[in-house]
């Protein structure tokens, strides 16, 4: 989890990545809905304690904002808040989806 989130970090600051990644087009909204489903699955799965599992979510909540603060203030443009909606939708998705699956590996 740590891996996957330090590179959506890195690769959402560098030039190199703002060319790949766009901040618009037809998958530039599943990508971030893709990466936070993946993220939020990833913390529900990483402990059974739910004060531990909401801690989590909500870091990859305020993730998801924080990449958007740094690079608004980065390229100079504004706070995409239509990304921050969907980081935050893309948690809760991928929370609902590890709680399935680890109710379904406990059977």
């Amino acid at each position: 989890m740590v891996a996957i989130t330090c590179a959506a970090i890195l690769l959402s600051l560098s030039m190199r990545g703002r060319m790949m990644l766009h901040t618009e087009g037809p998958l530039h909204l599943w990508y971030h809905l893709a990466l936070f489903i993946l993220l939020g699955a990833l913390a529900i799965r990483s402990s059974t304690k739910p004060p531990v599992r909401v801690g989590l979510l909500i870091c990859l909540a305020m993730l998801g904002l924080g990449i958007e603060y740094m690079e608004a203030l980065r390229y100079g443009g504004s706070l995409e808040w239509y990304d921050v909606r969907t980081d935050t939708a893309g948690v809760a998705i991928g929370a609902i989806l590890g709680w399935l699956l680890s109710r379904r590996a406990t059977k």
